[in-house]
């Protein structure tokens, strides 16, 4: 079996959320899932730098994308995962939302737009070589064409 390739690996899952405690959340679990997974393939840990991050507020998010600008090895790709939900401002802004959304300014969730701007900065110090897998029940996301990667749509 070919020796999976070298990567950095960031698993944001939310499973509650502070004033939303009715929904069923369960990206926390999928991001135990997949960091299994990953740990399967790569059992010495040596290619593949996994961080999970569960039930993070939105600074707390956005820092951790922030991190991943740091300039280190550029021949690692890098893949981030967001599990939870997502959705709309109502002013045709998608957002992923972070344990803290409520509808006050302070957190309205993470912007399609953020998330467009952090990957191209991102890709500024470590190349283009992201990806970003979307596990947020939304049909609300329009990501444009961002320069730090190509872009598939959601399966219908």
């Amino acid at each position: 079996m070919a020796k999976p390739p070298p990567l950095v690996v960031r698993l944001i899952g939310i499973g509650k959320y502070e004033y939303y405690p009715f929904l069923d959340a369960k990206g926390d679990t999928n991001a135990d899932d997949l960091y299994n997974f990953l740990n399967k393939e790569y059992k010495d840990g040596r290619e593949c730098d996994i961080k999970v991050v569960k039930d993070a507020t939105k600074e707390a998010i956005l820092a951790e994308l922030r991190s991943l600008r740091e300039p280190v090895d550029r021949t690692k790709g890098i893949v981030v995962f967001f599990s939870s939900y997502g959705g709309s401002t109502g002013e045709g802004t998608s957002i992923i939302c972070p344990t803290d959304i409520a509808r006050t300014e302070k957190s309205k969730g993470i912007t399609d737009k953020e998330l467009t701007q952090l990957f191209d900065s991102i890709a500024k110090f470590r190349g283009k070589n992201i990806t970003f897998f979307l596990d947020a029940p939304s049909l609300a996301f329009d990501w444009g064409w961002p320069t730090s990667e190509g872009w598939a749509p959601p399966l219908a």
